[in-house]
């Protein structure tokens, strides 16, 4: 079938002519920077024809940022902007309020609003105004994202082609991590190559896993899917246990746990698959992995491994500056900045240099980072953006059975279990501002409207 354009979307295959135009300009300028702008450009046309498709590819992408433009702009950046330009252009072109989240969820929409005009207020207390704005920026981007996830994603469809990427994503750059000497040498753990540390890549390499297992109930009579499914679940496990993550096994422990709860009509084979996973642990643990990943996976966090990570003295950090404002936090972006001032205070700190290093380190934790940055008035509004998503997803799954779609209700269930195993793996890493995190956030509002709409398919 042919694609209508209307005027406006005419308007815009007109400036892409003239971009074509400039590109072909440019390269005879900057080859590097040709290349990006032909991609960019194509990029906008596909967002421009289908937004959830344009979704995808960035999702997809967003684990991938081994391109940098510059000292300020990434891939990632540029890509995100162009994709909230995209999403602007459909609500002004196709104005359907169904798919527009500020007069569907108008509370969220304003508590989501108040956390951004809470961070960016902080910048006037903040010992860094340029940290608190920078920092503001990011969480602005990602409120964009979670907006675009609502308007994009409105068919089952279209929730597994997202989903879809969001695992190939993950497996992408968990590849790109083994074919790279660096990512594995050292300390022997595998890390993406591409921007994410460990404990960051064994969080999404578990909500790969769940969403993987997702799938493989959505693919139902279509074996070649299935397997494809199961097998990308069976690869984002193996590359959970290579990142020797204590943060990423305790992640995969409450998915368990909430797999179990949350399975329904699936409880059985879930707990069937429960019991091969933590046969799988374990024998990876007392038999296939390495003494020192054996040593950090079930080393308790006192004594020489308290030495080794630093976590508690920068946690011990954290909550002193929550102990001095616990209202209004230290500003956002804060906490490296500030951290240094809360150094010489009663109470034995053996990790100093973690916070008088040049660059000294975030807080390990998202909730102590947001607590501290944004006080509670930050960290009680973010929550209320997780509840909400998190709501929604399960009222999702309630609305898929009683319409008795089985596939639209393994999606949302899954997708409930991986926001939860995400959340447990933010207490061992600062997340507030990554995409990943948000674009989970964004399929609970997604998948109730689709819940509650005529055309689930």
């Amino acid at each position: 079938m042919a694609v209508r354009l209307d005027p406006a979307r005419g308007a815009w295959f007109a400036a892409l002519g003239l971009c074509a135009a400039a590109v072909g300009l440019l390269a005879g300028i900057s080859p590097k920077f040709a290349i990006v702008a032909a991609i960019a450009a194509a990029f906008v046309l596909l967002v421009a024809v289908d937004l959830a498709a344009g979704l995808a590819v960035f999702g997809f992408f967003s684990f991938l940022e081994v391109l940098e433009l510059g000292s300020v702009i990434s891939v990632g950046k540029l890509g995100g902007v162009l994709l909230a330009l995209g999403w602007l252009a459909v609500l002004t072109t196709q104005p359907d309020t169904r798919r527009n989240f500020l007069l569907v969820h108008p509370w969220i929409a304003a508590a989501l609003g108040a956390f951004l005009g809470w961070s960016l207020l902080s910048a006037s207390w903040s010992g860094d105004q340029g940290a608190a704005l920078g920092q503001t920026g990011r969480f602005a981007l990602n409120a964009v994202l979670f907006l675009i996830v609502f308007t994009a994603v409105h068919t089952r469809r279209q929730a597994v082609t997202v989903t879809t990427a969001f695992i190939a994503g993950a497996l992408a750059a968990s590849a790109y991590g083994l074919t790279q000497a660096s990512t594995v040498a050292g300390d022997g753990r595998l890390t993406s190559g591409s921007g994410l540390d460990p404990n960051e890549l064994a969080s999404v390499l578990v909500a790969g896993a769940i969403l993987s297992a997702a799938l493989v109930v959505v693919a139902r009579g279509l074996p070649i899917r299935r397997l494809a499914a199961a097998s990308t679940g069976a690869f984002c496990l193996a590359g959970l246990f290579l990142t020797n993550s204590r943060g990423g096994l305790v992640a995969l422990v409450v998915a368990l746990l909430a797999a179990i709860v949350l399975a329904g009509r699936w409880r059985a084979p879930v707990v069937a698959i429960t019991g091969l996973i933590v046969a799988a642990t374990f024998l990876y643990v007392g038999a296939l992995a390495s003494p020192e990943a054996r040593e950090r996976i079930t080393a308790v966090t006192e004594g020489e491994s308290r030495l080794q990570d630093g976590r508690t003295t920068i946690w011990t950090v954290g909550w002193r500056m929550v102990e001095a404002n616990p209202v209004v936090g230290v500003g956002a972006g804060n906490f490296q900045h500030t951290s240094r001032e809360f150094l010489l205070q009663p109470g034995a700190l053996t990790r100093t240099d973690q916070i008088l290093l040049d660059a000294p380190k975030v807080a390990h934790n998202t909730y102590l980072g947001l607590l501290a940055d944004l006080g509670v008035v930050g960290l009680v509004l973010f929550l209320t953006i997780v509840a909400f998503s998190l709501r929604s997803m399960l009222r999702a799954a309630q609305g898929f059975r009683i319409r008795g779609d089985p596939r639209g209700e393994a999606l949302a269930r899954g997708f409930a279990i991986a926001l939860l195993a995400t959340l447990a793996a933010d207490f061992f890493i600062s997340q507030e501002v990554n995409k990943g995190l948000w674009l989970l956030l964004g399929f609970g509002p997604a998948l109730l409207s689709i819940s509650r709409s005529q055309d689930t398919a």
